[in-house]
């Protein structure tokens, strides 16, 4: 798939694994926005009250609800190579092949909680025109049950 949006454009290629678990997004960007974050939203019926994410140091679990002033501050954290999104008995994972920040939000959508994962990717350096880039990112999304 390719899409453009303002002078930027996206090629997606999306491959699904032999098992039928995981998908795999290539993303070939040609980003020459300024001030723009680009953002890769996933939908997911999935009602979990904490994400697990990988971090240097190994990992921890953070809210992905906001019921707090606290919890609202961190609409956007860092991830090493993966984060898992769960609930008792199914969950997916993400995993990416570098560093992003990423959030996990609870959004109403026509009576249910659906949760929302995203990607971000640097829109741009402070001062210079360095900034507009080509870039490669690879990500994919594996659905778990309780065995894996």
């Amino acid at each position: 798939m390719r899409a453009t949006f303002g002078a930027s454009a996206i090629t997606q290629r999306l491959t699904l694994s032999d098992d039928g678990r995981t998908l795999h997004i290539d993303n070939e960007v040609d980003w020459r926005e300024t001030e723009k974050f680009l953002k890769l939203a996933f939908p997911l019926d999935v009602f979990g009250d904490q994400v697990i994410v990988e971090t240097q140091f190994g990992h921890h679990a953070r809210p992905t609800h906001t019921n707090t002033s606290w919890d609202a501050a961190r609409f956007e954290q860092h991830t090493q190579r993966w984060f898992v999104l769960g609930e008792p008995g199914f969950g997916v994972a993400f995993l990416n092949d570098s560093s992003y920040g990423f959030d996990a939000t609870r959004v109403e959508h026509d009576g249910r909680i659906v949760q929302v994962a995203r990607f971000s990717m640097p829109a741009r350096a402070p001062v210079s025109r360095s900034a507009y880039r080509s870039g490669r990112a690879a990500h994919a999304i594996r659905a778990r049950d309780r065995h894996g």
